[in-house]
């Protein structure tokens, strides 16, 4: 069972580059990296689609906006000059303790994602969701014993519908 992420709309790639570039002279707003990708095992009909889309926002030069919470934007973006060149700065300015985590690139079958948001952004505390149910124990069959009535015998005929 994946996330479902909401692609609101489309932004073309040069024209986010350059906010991306005037964002970086911004005192209170920044921009954090992760990356989409299927999971492992995912099924294979997900997989074909998120390769499509990758495929897709590669070749028209688009980047997803996604619908998220109104202190952040989201955008996915795919490989690209831009994605390189967003993960050589995250190399640059990430602890050394924590360099081997960032990506040298975004491969051909995932997104870059972008969160931009304030600097003192505190993002809420992950929602624990509980475990699923154990599946339902199949009922045990009855069998009747020597003084069980027939089924049918003592009971009005049921008439579908009545």
């Amino acid at each position: 069972s994946g996330v479902v992420v909401d692609v609101i709309g489309r932004v073309d790639l040069h024209k986010f580059a350059q906010f991306a570039e005037e964002l970086r002279k911004s005192r209170s707003r920044t921009i954090s990296l992760g990356l989409v990708r299927c999971a492992e095992g995912a099924d294979a009909v997900d997989a074909a689609y998120m390769s499509e889309l990758v495929r897709s926002y590669i070749a028209k030069g688009r980047i997803g906006k996604l619908g998220l919470a109104k202190e952040v934007e989201g955008y996915l973006v795919a490989k690209s000059e831009f994605s390189a060149r967003l993960l050589k700065t995250a190399g640059l300015v990430t602890p050394p303790s924590q360099q081997l985590l960032v990506p040298r690139d975004v491969t051909s079958d995932e997104f870059l994602l972008l969160i931009v948001h304030r600097k003192d952004y505190i993002p809420p505390k992950p929602v624990q969701l509980p475990p699923p149910p154990p599946p339902q124990q199949q009922q045990q069959q009855m069998v009747p014993g020597p003084d069980a009535v027939p089924p049918g015998l003592g009971q009005q005929p049921r008439v579908p519908g009545i």
